[in-house]
């Protein structure tokens, strides 16, 4: 039996796949970065066990340092990539709050 934790952990996969392998074409909706660093901005106070997040955060960190270099993500991608984690409050305490840092302070990818 599946666990919604590892479905959404696929889905997640299968959009960044999905996104990065896509033809040229119009340009996707962006707002993904925005939403990395706004939900990334909120302060973590607990304390979890991030070892069943591995999957989740391998996923997200290159969309981190996607946003970084100034390229834009669509939203889509970035809902998926937050979803995989267990709860916002596991992406934000296993690593939004540590990547936070390497986004710009004003997007303007997005």
């Amino acid at each position: 039996m599946v666990s919604l934790h590892a479905a959404r952990t696929a889905a997640a996969l299968s959009l960044l796949v999905l996104a990065t392998a896509a033809p040229a074409g119009p340009p996707a909706p962006g707002g993904g970065c925005r939403l990395l660093q706004t939900q990334a901005a909120v302060v973590c106070k607990a304390k979890v066990s991030c070892r069943s997040s591995a999957p989740a955060i391998a996923a997200i960190r290159p969309l981190f340092f996607h946003c970084a270099a100034g390229q834009p993500l669509p939203r889509p991608v970035a809902e998926a990539a937050i979803g995989a984690f267990k709860s916002p409050r596991y992406f934000r305490c296993c690593i939004g709050n540590d990547l936070l840092s390497i986004l710009p302070t004003a997007s303007t990818s997005d």
